[in-house]
């Protein structure tokens, strides 16, 4: 497969009321790469939320806690 956005950025993207939301979506037991750890991190710094989640649960608990 291949994608039109660059090595690291996570799977999913919501954005709602002006608030964007980066989900990176791993199976169980499944690691964020390490260019994934640097794009991120790029992310975060810039006040953009990433969550990594392995299940939709775990999703909805992350959710809660924003």
């Amino acid at each position: 497969m291949t994608s039109v956005y660059p090595a690291g950025v996570p799977d999913l993207l919501i954005v709602r009321d002006g608030l964007a939301l980066f989900i990176e979506v791993k199976r169980p037991g499944g690691k964020v790469s390490p260019v994934q750890e640097v794009v991120h991190l790029q992310f975060r710094r810039r006040g953009i939320p990433v969550l990594v989640v392995t299940s939709l649960t775990e999703l909805q608990s992350q959710l809660e806690n924003l």
